[in-house]
């Protein structure tokens, strides 16, 4: 068992490491070519907690962009679990005894918003109000969180129904114009 546990703490290790690198694009092809990505997926569907929001971050900044690539539309709860995730680094609060940065989260939205079919269901899971406040509220390294978020709300803009929600979300126009 203590083999099974350390096997673990190596896992959540190599995903935060790989999330790490993931965050520079310079790195995203020789990370793809080496396969982490099939590895993360299958450490998604297995594990829980910081080791899975770090995959899937990874996984997202590495093919979320692609719109043929569906691997993480097919996990029923991880966009809803990197929102809560987000929501708690724009509260200050830690997850599971551990802080998560802002702009890295909403990187990982902006990438997945690109995707025609996640745009709804990020929509859907109250990404509105987070990238808003990400654009109006200062916190570490704010200038990459309004890039990210400022992205994340033009990707999914293009969409006639969730342009209407965001001309409707308090202080959106204002946030955007800014």
């Amino acid at each position: 068992n203590a083999t099974a546990a350390g096997g673990q703490a190596a896992a959540d290790l190599a995903a935060a490491f790989l999330c790490t690198l993931a965050h520079n694009a310079a790195r995203h092809r020789l990370l793809k070519a080496s396969g982490c990505v099939e590895v993360l997926l299958n450490i998604l569907g297995k594990r829980e907690g910081a080791v899975r929001i770090n995959s899937a971050c990874t996984i997202a900044n590495l093919v979320g962009r692609e719109e043929a690539d569906s691997r993480l539309e097919e996990d029923p709860t991880i966009i809803e679990e990197v929102l809560e995730v987000l929501e708690a680094a724009l509260d200050g609060k830690k997850i599971g005894g551990l802080n998560y940065t802002v702009w890295k989260m909403v990187q990982g939205i902006a990438n997945l918003a690109t995707i025609d079919a996640n745009k709804q269901r990020i929509v859907d899971a109250g990404a509105l109000p987070m990238l808003v406040r990400c654009l109006n509220e200062r916190q570490h390294a704010w200038d990459k969180a309004v890039f990210w978020s400022a992205g994340a709300l033009w990707n999914r803009a293009v969409d006639e129904g969730i342009r209407e929600r965001h001309l409707a979300e308090p202080g959106a126009t204002d946030a955007r114009e800014e």
